[in-house]
């Protein structure tokens, strides 16, 4: 009888829609530590960077003649075909700048060109293209080619030079070709157009040919 009792008391409980339900299970989300940091700022060392004249190049280390032009008037030297020539600035003629490259059309002009150039005659047989390739990896140098076929002097801004090519505030630039259709002398200069004097390279190469 006490057994059929607890039996009735089980279904009824079980099927009492008024019975209260059991509490829902919770689910925690794991809880992840924030720390709020404060940024930290460093100031750009710009000191590290190394300045024109500090490249690391043999060529920036080495040292050459500064001796002053050896002449007729503002020249060097000569150059030829097949020439590779190593020099400074320093020690150079100081005849040209911004003026006279302006007036002669050899590049768009800027700064006072007032540093020491150097200046060389190049000779060209007839039919001849040249190349002259310019490198100063220590200093922007410029470099001009003027067509002048006067031994004894060098040209100023007054006068009349029919043909000049250049290229002005590089480490490294190329200049021509420059076809000479007959035998021609020019002068080529190198110049620091920010008043900057350093070592350089300069190479000619040229090849023969029957038109330009």
């Amino acid at each position: 009888m006490v057994l059929l009792f607890n039996v009735f008391i089980v279904l009824l409980t079980a099927c009492n829609p008024f019975a209260p339900e059991p509490p829902a299970e919770t689910v925690s989300a794991p809880q992840t530590a924030y720390r709020e940091e404060t940024p930290t700022w460093t100031a750009r060392d710009d000191s590290a960077a190394p300045a024109p004249s500090q490249v690391d190049d043999p060529m920036c280390e080495a040292t050459y003649p500064t001796d002053g032009p050896r002449g007729p008037g503002c020249l060097s030297g000569v150059l030829s075909c097949g020439d590779v020539l190593t020099a400074t600035t320093q020690g150079g003629s100081e005849v040209y700048g911004a003026e006279f490259y302006g007036a002669m059309y050899c590049f768009p002009t800027y700064g006072d060109f007032n540093a020491a150039e150097r200046v060389y005659a190049l000779e060209l047989p007839a039919g001849t293209l040249a190349t002259l390739h310019l490198s100063s990896p220590c200093v922007e140098l410029s470099i001009a080619v003027a067509r002048w076929e006067q031994r004894e002097s060098c040209p100023t801004a007054a006068h009349l030079i029919a043909e000049c090519e250049g290229i002005a505030g590089v480490n490294a630039g190329t200049v021509g070709p420059i076809y000479a259709q007959r035998a021609s002398r020019y002068l080529v200069s190198v110049d620091g157009p920010a008043g900057a004097e350093g070592p350089f390279s300069l190479q000619v190469d040229c090849r023969t040919t029957h038109g330009p």
